[in-house]
């Protein structure tokens, strides 16, 4: 790719395409939806950006640990912060502790069947692969087979949620978003460094595309390698 004269470029700016953003959609509508890729492919600031630009009552939990204990205990304070008109029902989901088994499980699915939400209500869980065990997943399904009024559940994760007969006993209750709709193809390209304040040429977005995917990590380590050096050749640290 050859040199241009360098014009203002901002890496901080935000893209994400429209394929993406109607996937999304499935957050405010299914019981639970399941967001599923690698790490680096903005899973986490794709979710909390268009959830923000809604208007629902937003519970988050990050998972920063292993500990299953410590992340109930994280959870359980931001439902009592986020929902205070709760019934006491956070404390009682704290006193219960992590449903490791199936009794536990029942409790807290009982618990949580004796709220009522007023509003649009969107659980999202960040980095649930870090949790050990599958307990917890399968909490969120059997909460997503209840269909509580104006409940919705998000799980984000690098690694695969579930097989294939585990999702179709799920039908009508899950949506999955998958890596597919966080790379861009070379129209995307094109538009997110655009928005950064680059126009690209059609076959430099091509070209783009062929080196990184459509991985959005990537495509930024390329606009750091144009600020810094006026070109959009390949970064260190890339592999084309």
């Amino acid at each position: 790719m050859q040199k241009r004269k360098r014009l203002p470029v901002d890496a901080s700016a935000l893209y994400f395409s429209q394929r993406l953003t109607r996937a999304l959609y499935a957050t405010l509508k299914a019981p639970l939806t399941i967001v599923q890729a690698p790490m680096g492919y903005g899973k986490t600031v794709a979710v909390r950006k268009f959830l923000r630009s809604r208007h629902v009552r937003l519970v988050w939990t990050s998972i920063i640990s292993s500990s299953e204990d410590a992340f109930w205990r994280m959870f359980c304070q931001e439902m009592k912060r986020s929902l205070p008109q709760s019934f006491g029902v956070p404390r009682l989901l704290l006193t219960l502790g992590f449903p490791y088994d199936s009794v536990k499980m029942n409790e807290a699915r009982e618990l949580m069947q004796r709220m009522t939400f007023d509003e649009p209500t969107v659980l999202v869980f960040d980095d649930c692969h870090l949790l050990p065990s599958q307990s917890f997943k399968t909490f969120c399904q059997m909460l997503a087979r209840d269909h509580i009024d104006n409940l919705h559940i998000v799980c984000i994760t690098r690694d695969a949620y579930a097989g294939r007969e585990e999702l179709a006993s799920l039908k009508g209750s899950l949506r999955f978003i998958g890596q597919e709709k966080f790379t861009l193809n070379t129209e995307e390209i094109k538009r997110y460094y655009l928005a950064c304040g680059l126009s690209l040429r059609e076959d430099e977005a091509d070209e783009l595309h062929g080196a990184t995917g459509g991985w959005i990590s990537a495509l930024y380590l390329y606009l750091l390698r144009y600020i810094q050096h006026g070109g959009v050749s390949q970064p260190a640290g890339v592999d084309a």
